[in-house]
């Protein structure tokens, strides 16, 4: 099964990354490759079906980039975002966090990382590199108010069941409950904190302190 993947890569040279998935293309298919991420628009407008991950390679990252991001996150919701940044920057992740983005690198990460950070926002997840902990745990430790009676405790258990990764059949046998319960626990999860699928559920779970990784 491949993995088909958008580029946007405003360096100079090609990111080590993109090339190494030109290398592997019984793995991922590259559907589009552009320097712009407003470029990258049209492709997706045009193939967005196509596609399964947004890879951002930015030398440096901009509001226009954010805003960007934002309408993408919001249009094609069923992308998934993964940044690749050459330089730490408190401010940009954190507001790509709170535009739902899925993954963060750093550029002189190993490929073997690149591939499960892949693979991980594939199935779901989001991945935050070990070099960008730091900024991830001040941002989850920051004061939230939370309402606790927005979400009841079944819908606490499955959030947290979807936080470790677990996909909606394990998370029935691990409740004993049907497979379609499930699915419309996860539905009402997702109205109540006005996201559209898992990953930006557990983001915002994390965040606002619903549950601890």
């Amino acid at each position: 099964m491949q993995i088909h993947v958008g580029v946007v890569n405003n360096d100079k040279e090609l990111w080590k990354g993109v090339s190494f998935l030109r290398r592997n293309k019984e793995k991922y298919n590259i559907i589009f490759c552009v320097k712009d991420i407003r470029n990258c628009m049209y492709f997706l407008d045009s193939r967005y079906q196509d596609i399964d991950i947004l890879l951002c390679k930015f030398t440096k990252i901009c509001h226009e980039e954010l805003f960007l991001l934002k309408i993408i996150k919001e249009k094609f919701f069923r992308i998934k975002i993964l940044l690749v940044f050459d330089l730490l920057d408190y401010y940009f992740f954190t507001k790509a966090l709170d535009v739902g983005v899925e993954g963060f690198l750093l550029s002189d990460i190993s490929l073997f990382t690149f591939e499960y950070a892949m693979k991980s926002i594939y199935g779901g997840s989001y991945f935050i590199d070990s070099g960008m902990q730091r900024f991830f745990s001040h941002y989850h430790n920051k004061t939230y108010f939370v309402d606790d009676t927005k979400l009841t405790t079944r819908e606490k258990e499955i959030i947290t069941c979807v936080a470790t990764g677990m996909v909606n059949k394990e998370i029935a046998y691990y409740l004993h409950i049907r497979e379609e319960t499930v699915k419309n626990h996860l539905s009402n999860i997702y109205r109540k904190f006005n996201v559209h699928d898992r990953t930006q559920a557990v983001i915002y779970a994390v965040k606002y302190h619903y549950i601890d990784l």
